[in-house]
């Protein structure tokens, strides 16, 4: 009788583990499919900050736009359909100005600073305005290697639609940094 006891505690033993970790399982599939996202940079359009195949955890919890979020959204051009990773630089309301004589991004009429990018934005792509107001719903996005992304200066992405940013970068993966 005493083995049979033995074995039915180390049965329950099991079981109890197993149980536990289906509960956590279950857990982590809804966290990540309703909380968070695992996207994968694709590309150096945000060099120095995010390198192509690192791997980054955004959130669209209670998530609205802020100027220098990294966001994820979805672009679904005829000229470009994918998942991007770019810089918010500007919500809905601003102004954009871009001066690519001297380098230099203006958000209603102040100069960004700008410690993250790679080198100073030279590259014009279809951006030809001398200042943009960001339409209601939309944000304006830059990379931070500003000659070498496809951004809201290229009729390819252009201003992005607050509905098609699928969450704001919360923490790189490997190395480790959180925003």
């Amino acid at each position: 009788m005493i083995k049979i006891n033995k074995e039915i505690n180390w049965v329950d033993e099991i079981l109890d583990w197993l149980e536990t970790i289906v509960f956590y399982c279950f857990i982590a599939i809804l966290l990540m499919s309703f909380v968070f996202k695992l996207i994968a940079v694709d590309g150096d359009s945000m060099l120095p900050t995010l390198k192509s195949g690192q791997r980054v955890v955004a959130s669209n919890l209670f998530y609205e736009p802020k100027n220098g979020d990294i966001i994820i959204f979805t672009n679904k051009t005829e000229k470009l359909n994918k998942i991007l990773v770019k810089r918010v630089i500007a919500t809905e309301g601003q102004k954009v100005s871009i001066d690519f004589k001297e380098n230099k991004v203006y958000v209603d009429g102040k100069e960004l600073d700008e410690p993250y990018i790679l080198e100073p934005t030279r590259v014009k792509d279809n951006f030809y305005a001398n200042e943009v107001t960001v339409p209601k719903g939309k944000v304006f996005v830059l990379g931070d290697n500003r000659n070498n992304s496809t951004d809201s200066r290229s009729n390819a992405v252009g201003m992005v639609p607050v509905e098609n940013i699928v969450g704001k970068a919360v923490f790189r993966l490997f190395p480790f940094k959180v925003y």
